[in-house]
């Protein structure tokens, strides 16, 4: 591809000296890998290069995962895509444009696509941007190559040409145009598709336990009649199982109310519950637990509580979400939860709660039942 010329390239040249200062800043290289935040600014290094003109002010562009806040010169071009709760708020305190779902309605002038670890959820947001981006618009994907940058582009190229590339160690940026004329029949055909289980369950890729019940929370599930009532909360709810087993399980529930950070797991969380016929009001909060309050006590939180972000393990989500849970407990309610063994929660527990009981330790879980 001819690389614009920076002498005759006005618009481009100014947008470089102030993004310049954001890229040599952020490269650091450890090992010969590079870190989430290089990653995301291999991302943008077709514009820092030449080798693609910044947006001009009238055009929008999409971006989908990213996680780091975009240099300010992107703010009045860029709608940012992110279903994860706590991206979302810290866009939008960033006064960026931020929505947890795409408008297929509306056509942009290009796009972004930072990869992430699942192969069927970066393909089908690849297959959005197709979709929603104008005729010759460009479209930039980058990511690192242990989460299959390589085969993202493989796969990619079966279809539409690949303009050019950059790669940086184990960093990989490519981009293409649009074609003139797409085929959506095609593209319907190239999706990863819902998986269906259990004749009443079905999830997409990028949700936790995607296709299949959790083993600690079908565990988890059986010590629910006894122990859940009243009004209960289900903290880091996913697409819903631990809900809909306490709906069939407990006679004893009064509400019940679901927090999920994951704007796609909450939405599969709501059509799996209103296939049941529930005696009590449900309500759902796109929710980030640990940075966000929670106006409401109840009498028992039950959770399968996540240990890692999108990137990396992070037992300290774990940790503040039985914060939380005793905060928002009232006095003698329960926390039951299910871990994997090898989590140290249960110091904690024993330092915020009245009763401690671990009721079983087996296939590398443990369920543990807390009272304020």
């Amino acid at each position: 591809m001819k690389r614009i010329n920076p002498k005759t390239s006005a618009v481009v040249r100014k947008k470089k000296s102030s993004l310049s200062l954001c890229y040599k800043v952020l490269f650091s290289y450890e090992n010969g890998i590079l870190s989430l935040k290089e990653l995301y600014v291999l991302l943008f290094l077709p514009f820092e290069s030449y080798n693609l003109p910044f947006p001009n002010s009238s055009q929008s562009w999409l971006s989908f995962g990213l996680t780091e806040i975009p240099a300010l010169e992107w703010k009045q071009n860029l709608k940012i895509i992110t279903p994860w709760r706590s991206d979302f708020l810290k866009f939008v305190n960033a006064q960026f444009h931020c929505a947890p779902q795409i408008d297929k309605n509306f056509t942009y002038d290009g796009a972004l696509l930072h990869l992430s670890k699942y192969r069927g959820f970066n393909q089908n947001c690849f297959l959005d941007l197709l979709e929603c981006v104008k005729p010759g618009g460009w479209i930039i994907i980058g990511g690192n190559k242990t989460v299959g940058a390589a085969s993202m582009m493989k796969w990619i190229k079966a279809f539409i040409p690949i303009t050019d590339k950059l790669s940086k160690n184990h960093g990989l940026v490519f981009w293409l145009q649009v074609p003139q004329q797409i085929d959506r029949q095609k593209i319907a055909q190239l999706r990863s598709p819902p998986l269906a289980f259990e004749n009443k369950f079905q999830t997409t890729s990028g949700m936790f336990s995607h296709g299949r019940i959790d083993p600690g929370s079908a565990a988890l599930a059986q010590y629910m009649r006894e122990i859940i009532s009243g009004k209960t909360a289900d903290f880091g709810a996913g697409w819903g199982f631990l809900s809909y087993a306490a709906l069939e399980r407990s006679e004893k529930l009064t509400t019940l109310d679901l927090y999920e950070a994951d704007y796609n797991a909450l939405r599969a969380a709501k059509q799996h519950l209103e296939a049941v016929i529930a005696s009590c009001p449900i309500h759902f909060y796109w929710h980030d637990l640990v940075h966000e309050p929670i106006t409401d006590l109840y009498d028992t939180i039950i959770s399968n509580p996540p240990f890692h972000t999108q990137q990396t393990t992070d037992i300290s989500l774990g940790q503040n979400f039985i914060i939380n849970a005793a905060k928002y407990l009232n006095l003698g309610g329960n926390l039951l939860l299910v871990a994997n063994r090898h989590l140290p929660y249960e110091t904690l527990l024993k330092g915020i709660f009245h009763t401690v009981l671990i009721h079983e330790k087996a296939h590398g879980f443990k369920i543990i039942q807390a009272r304020r």
